[in-house]
This record gives C-alpha cells, sequence and structure tokens, in this order.
C-alpha cells in the first residue's frame, strides 16, 4: 500500500486527470474506494475505476495506476465487465496488440488479424478495433442506428460514426458492427462480442465476453493450506488442497476438491456464467438456508488453459461464506461482487 502521508495527499486532490499515454507504467496498489466514493469509502453498485490517474496536488502531480475494478454480468452478457447506465461518451485510449484474432460467424471466418487495436471506452472492458481490410469482403453492410431499450454491456460505450449488419450467408446480424466517432479509429471497425452471436479466438483459443485485458493478470497455484468454509455456522468444505486462484483486483478464490466439498448440504442450479479468463462456469450451487444464498458456489468443468488447474474444482464467494485458511478466519472481503446484482443467477 501507498504509505499514510502519500494517501493523505490523495485525499486533498484537487484535480484527477487522465493519462492514456503512460498505462504502461508500474502500478501502485491502493484502495480506490476512497478516492473515487463519497469520503466514507462508498462507491454505487457497478462503478468503475479509471486505469491510470494522475493526481494533482497543491505541491505536485502523483502518478497512481489502479486497474479498473471488474464487474461480473448476468449469463447473456459475460463476466467482466461495467454495469453502469451510462456510458462516458469517449474513447480513453487505444494500444496495438501483437495477437491472431479471429471471429467467425456460421463458422465463416468474418474479420482475422494479426495486428487488431484494443479500444477502452471509459471504465469498460476493452474491445478490439479492426482494419476494413481485415473483415472479409461482402460481411460488412451500412445500416442505420439501431434503437435500444436501455442500457446494454455489449453496445458500444462512445458515440459511432457508421454502424453495419454482419452478413455472412444466410446469417445476419443486425447492427453487430460499427465504427466509432474517433479520429483514431476512422477506418477501423469494431465488431460485436455479444456471447452466441460472433465465435471468437485469441490465437486458438476460444474467448467470450470481451477480450483478454493485456494488463490484468489471472493465475491459478496449487497449495497445502488447510481452507475452510462455513455457511450460517454450518461447515461445507475443509480442504489441504486448494487450487488459489488469483485475480486482479478481486479476492483470492479457493477452488477445492469436491470430494473435500459437502454438496450433500447445497442444491445444484441451472445458472452458468462466462468469464474471458476462465471460460464457462457450468456448475451452480446455492445454500438452501435459512438463510437461503443462491448461486454461492460455482465449478468450471472445462477451464480455459490458463486456469486448467481448478478443473472440477469448487469455489465459493468470499463475500457470502466465512473461510478460515491455516486457523486464521478470514475477513468478509469487499467487492464488485457484494452486490447481489452483479452476482450472475444472484437473487435481488
Amino acid at each position: 500500500m501507498l504509505a499514510a502521508e502519500v494517501l493523505d495527499r490523495l485525499a486533498g486532490t484537487r484535480e484527477v486527470v487522465e493519462l492514456p499515454a503512460l498505462h504502461r507504467l508500474a502500478h501502485l496498489l491502493v484502495d480506490p474506494r476512497g478516492l473515487l466514493g463519497d469520503g466514507r469509502g462508498r462507491r454505487a453498485a457497478g462503478a468503475g475505476i479509471a486505469l491510470l490517474l494522475a493526481v494533482r496536488t497543491p505541491s505536485s502531480v502523483l502518478v497512481v495506476g489502479i486497474g479498473h475494478a471488474p464487474t461480473p454480468i448476468r449469463q447473456d452478457q459475460g463476466c467482466l465487465g461495467s454495469r453502469s447506465k451510462e456510458h462516458t461518451g469517449r474513447v480513453i485510449r487505444t494500444e496495438p496488440i501483437d495477437k491472431w484474432v479471429r471471429g467467425r460467424l456460421g463458422g465463416r471466418l468474418v474479420v482475422e488479424s494479426r495486428e487488431p487495436e484494443l479500444v477502452w471506452q471509459g471504465n469498460f472492458p476493452p474491445v478490439y478495433a479492426f482494419r476494413l481490410d481485415e473483415v472479409d469482403e461482402g460481411v460488412l453492410v451500412p445500416s442505420t442506428a439501431p434503437s435500444r431499450d436501455g442500457f446494454s454491456f455489449f453496445a458500444p460505450q462512445a458515440p459511432v460514426s457508421q454502424w453495419y449488419d454482419v452478413v455472412a450467408g444466410e446469417h445476419v446480424l443486425p447492427h453487430a458492427a460499427w465504427t466509432l466517432d474517433d479520429a483514431r479509429l476512422a477506418h477501423r471497425v469494431v465488431l460485436t462480442w455479444e456471447p452466441g452471436l460472433l465465435e471468437w479466438t485469441e490465437e486458438d483459443e476460444v474467448v467470450t465476453a470481451h477480450p483478454r485485458d493485456p494488463h490484468k493478470r489471472v493465475e491459478a497455484l496449487s497449495s497445502s493450506r488447510q481452507v475452510e468454509v462455513g455457511i450460517a455456522g454450518v461447515v461445507v468444505a475443509r480442504s489441504t488442497r486448494p487450487v488459489l486462484l488469483l485475480e486482479t483486483h478481486l479476492p483470492t478464490r479457493y477452488y477445492l476438491p469436491r470430494e473435500d466439498v459437502r454438496l450433500d448440504l447445497l442444491e445444484v442450479t441451472d445458472n452458468t456464467s462466462v468469464c474471458p479468463y476462465k471460460g464457462r462456469a457450468d456448475s451452480y450451487w446455492t445454500w438452501p438456508g435459512p438463510p437461503t444464498v443462491t448461486n454461492v458456489a460455482w465449478s468450471y468443468s472445462d477451464p480455459a488453459p490458463a486456469v486448467g488447474a481448478v478443473r472440477d474444482r469448487v469455489a465459493f464467494y468470499n463475500e457470502l461464506v466465512d473461510i478460515t485458511v491455516d486457523g486464521v478466519a478470514q475477513k468478509r472481503p469487499q467487492s464488485p461482487f457484494s452486490e447481489p446484482e452483479q452476482r450472475p443467477g444472484a437473487d435481488g
């Protein structure tokens, strides 16, 4: 954490300025709630945090890297992103990336790039902007602006200069591509990442919901720590064989072997969710109560290769259960998942 005197200076900040060109600076670890909250560490549910800030104090300028707090979305949206009801209305920054990215519609390759441009719009996860010549001929059909009812995570979060339908043979996706109204992106096009429409791969790995952010880190580590999970005073899991999943700006998740979890005390649900970093969580469980804790645990039967160690293991929301690690009770963390509307399949 930053030294107390530095935090004091941040608390007296007069101005906050975004620095889009300096995102490669090493990030300082700081709790953003005191910077962007209401003075008492509170933020509205789903509020995002800028990826890089320059904080101007009366005597100097401090550069503070703060990862945007990832928030989940429900099954029809994906796993990370912002639930803000209003977009910022502009592109924050762009960045080239050396990655082979392909999108398919109905099995047909419709876009392919080995040098796409990553684009961040406000507090939202990045999207890819492709050169027009990287999209297969005849795929983009100019269209008028759609009529939308309310907020959509997968819609553009900045003004659009041109809309397109995406067409591949008999497959037609209305308003599934657009050019953002930004001089840096005038000759590029963004195609939708809404699950169930286009199939996306980064290199040869299937990715869904949104592109993976190169500034976000996820790792899975085998451990021999003793982990115990309790709900309403009942021990529902105890293991000395956890896999710890560490993800930028989220609590450490403890993935436990199924045989170490009292699944007989939980109820299976039909909930699922998707995450670009971990894959598709295809098993969920509810604590029947009282009180009921809906979809409190989940598992991946086929996780992304980078976190393959969590396969078929069960994790619980630290925010909703009582976890003890090596005999030490863990404080329930505050995260975007503390809010019911942020958890896939949670009751409001």
